[in-house]
């Protein structure tokens, strides 16, 4: 049951990511600067505000070139793939895969979103900024983090900035996975 929820709550998961891929462009905030632009200011952003995961030693967050952080994560379990959007307008993702990571960056190599789940010896050391890791108690989470912006039975999140860290919860009130994408 434990694992078919936590199998549910990826899906659900990487379709909201990929429902965010396929924006159209007349949704987008027309103030947006030219792409070489925003790459400098997402950068600056990401360290005022956000969430910051340690994996394998390097610091992953949203709005950095994947290009800075590349090295530091360790060998790639696969090749990275190119995900195309649903309707074809906005970008394209390429995906990233690590032990027990997957990391989403966009065309422009922009990391959107990362995934950290219960697979390898590597995630497990994982940690976010705030010391939370796999397998710590819901209360932690909460401790480290204050009240949840939304929850349920299985999942908790919290927004900072523009950025959103879901939390997947196991029937033992565990963390099994967690997820930060940018929201925007």
């Amino acid at each position: 049951m434990n694992k078919k929820l936590t199998s549910v709550l990826l899906c659900a998961s990487l379709f909201i990511t990929a429902f965010a891929a396929c924006s159209k462009d007349s949704d987008k905030d027309e103030t947006e600067k030219p792409a070489d632009d925003t790459a400098a200011v997402e950068t600056e952003a990401a360290a005022d505000e956000g969430f910051i995961l340690t994996y394998n030693g390097q610091e992953l967050t949203i709005g950095v070139p994947f290009t800075d952080v590349a090295d530091g994560l360790g060998d790639e379990l696969r090749p990275a793939e190119d995900i195309e959007p649903c309707d074809g307008e906005g970008d394209t993702m390429t995906l990233h895969w690590y032990d027990g990571l997957e990391v989403g960056s966009d065309e422009s190599g922009i990391i959107r979103y990362f995934s950290l789940t219960q697979e390898g010896d590597v995630s497990f050391q994982a940690s976010t900024d705030k010391g939370l890791q796999l397998l710590d108690e819901r209360d932690r989470a909460v401790e480290l983090y204050g009240t949840p912006d939304s929850e349920n039975e299985y999942v908790i999140s919290y927004t900072s900035g523009d950025q959103m860290m879901t939390l997947g919860v196991s029937d033992a009130g565990t963390i099994n996975y967690i997820y930060i994408n940018t929201i925007r």
